[in-house]
C-alpha cells in the first residue's frame, strides 16, 4: 500500500501540507499520493515535480511560521492563574507548537488562543488539549483582556520588560533592515517592546530641590 512507498517524513509533509490552508491542498496531497503509488517508491526528493516543489514549499513556509510563533507568543497572567496568550498565524500551527510549550511552560496552566481559526491549546498541568470555543462571533485582540481578568501584576510586569529593552537597546547600533528581517512588523504585535508605552505607570520624579 501506500505506506511502503512513503516514509514517515513524507507522510509529515502532506499533513503540514493540509495545516497550510492553501486553497490546493487536497489537490496537492492527492497528487503527491498518486504519483508515489504510480512510482511504487518515495519521490519525496524528486524536486523536478511541480507537485513535489509545491508540497516542499508550503511544509517550509509552514515550518517558518512555527518557529515564528514558537518565538514571539507572549503570555499575559490572568487572575486564575492562567497564562493567556492571543494569536493569529497565516497557517494552521497550533498543532505543531504544543509540544514546544507544553515542554517549555510544563509547570504553569496556559492558554494559547488562534483568534482567527477560534480554537486553542489549553495546557492544565498534566495534559495539552486542542479546544474549541463557543462565542458571538468577536475575539479579543491582543491587549484588549478585561483589567478584572488580569492578575494586578501583568502591567508592571510589561513595564519592567519595556525598561530593560529600553536600557538595554543602542541607538549607535540600530539596524532597521536586518531588525526588520528577523521580527517583520506583522509579529509585532506579540510583542510587549513593541507595544505603546503606558506613562501612567512611570515613576513619580523627586519634585524637592537639592537642599530641600
Amino acid at each position: 500500500g501506500l505506506l511502503r512507498f512513503m516514509p514517515e517524513p513524507a507522510r509529515a509533509r502532506l499533513y503540514h501540507v493540509f495545516l497550510s490552508e492553501d486553497p490546493e491542498r487536497e489537490l496537492l496531497i492527492f497528487r503527491y499520493a498518486d504519483m508515489a503509488l504510480r512510482a511504487g517508491r518515495d519521490i519525496s526528493e524528486n524536486y523536478a515535480d511541480a507537485t513535489v516543489r509545491r508540497c516542499q514549499r508550503l511544509a517550509q513556509q509552514l515550518f517558518r511560521e512555527k518557529h515564528r510563533m514558537e518565538a514571539f507568543v507572549r503570555f499575559e497572567k490572568t487572575q486564575e492563574e492562567l497564562f493567556h496568550a492571543t494569536i493569529e498565524p497565516d497557517f494552521d500551527v497550533l498543532p505543531l507548537i504544543a509540544s514546544h510549550f507544553t515542554k517549555r511552560y510544563a509547570d504553569q496552566r496556559w492558554l494559547i488562543f488562534d483568534k482567527k481559526r477560534r480554537y486553542g491549546l489549553y495546557y492544565d498541568l498534566t495534559r495539552t488539549d486542542l479546544v474549541a470555543f463557543e462565542t458571538d462571533g468577536r475575539a479579543p485582540r491582543r491587549g484588549e483582556v478585561s483589567a478584572t481578568v488580569l492578575d494586578e501584576r501583568e502591567p508592571l510586569f510589561k513595564l519592567l520588560w519595556q525598561a530593560y529593552f529600553d536600557h538595554v537597546n543602542i541607538p549607535e547600533r540600530k539596524n532597521l533592515k536586518l531588525h526588520y528581517r528577523h521580527i517583520p512588523r506583522r509579529y509585532w504585535k506579540y510583542l510587549s517592546e513593541k507595544q505603546p508605552r503606558e506613562r501612567r505607570f512611570e515613576p513619580i520624579r523627586n519634585k524637592r530641590g537639592p537642599n530641600q
